[in-house]
């Protein structure tokens, strides 16, 4: 019986990457999500046809990497207002049981028409499912948003490729500052998504992500 120990050959070595290493595995595989028929039956009773979603996650393990309620439900608007990205979409909020405190107030400030409200009510696959039906996800850093990546990475023919034609799932821009972040998420992301077709990434007390599909 022989044991293996890992260990990274440097702090900046990605795990992946690692474990890569230790099977003998090159290039590394990417990532995958395997989700069971009944996960994908589920989101789609929670998230049926009818248009596009936008996905929020506006919670996160710690105060410190939570954007504003009051901006997400702003951004959240301006993303699907006539005139934006998703006109008219419907948005759908994400976070466990114990984070209802955080998504309240967000969707509070949400049309309830177009509001769906899935918090609590899904697994971390059958989430993954649900953002499968999703054209867009705008949160914190947090396990949704990494589902949600692997999700439109792995599923992407399940989405509509005309929000930012030609852009990749997991491209990633770094924005290293509360006024600049509050620039690009607070006022001008509508515009920002549809001039650079860049994912959004920010970085510090904020820490939130929007993620773009292929």
């Amino acid at each position: 019986r022989a044991t293996h120990v890992a260990s990274k050959r440097g702090t900046d070595e990605q795990r992946v990457d690692e474990r890569a290493r230790l099977l003998a595995l090159d290039p590394p595989p990417a990532p995958q999500l395997w989700l069971a028929p009944h996960h994908r039956a589920r989101a789609a009773a929670l998230v049926p046809p009818g248009g596009a979603v936008l996905a929020l996650g506006p919670a996160a393990n710690w105060r410190g990497k939570e954007w504003r309620a009051e901006r997400f439900a702003a951004l959240a608007l301006k993303l699907t207002a006539p005139g934006g990205p998703l006109p008219n979409a419907r948005i759908a909020v994400l976070a466990a049981a114990h984070e209802r405190t955080q998504a309240h107030q967000v969707i509070a400030a949400l049309p309830a028409a177009r509001c769906i409200d899935l918090v609590g009510r899904v697994d971390l696959l059958t989430a993954a499912a649900a953002l499968e039906r999703c054209a867009l996800f705008v949160g914190n850093d947090s396990g949704l948003m990494h589902i949600g990546n692997n999700s439109w990475d792995h599923n992407h023919e399940t989405l509509p490729d005309t929000l930012l034609p030609g852009v990749g799932s997991g491209t990633f821009r770094t924005i290293d500052s509360m006024a600049l972040a509050d620039h690009e998420m607070g006022h001008s992301t509508a515009d920002s998504f549809e001039a650079q077709g860049q994912t959004v990434a920010r970085e510090g007390v904020y820490n939130s992500t929007a993620t773009t599909p292929r």
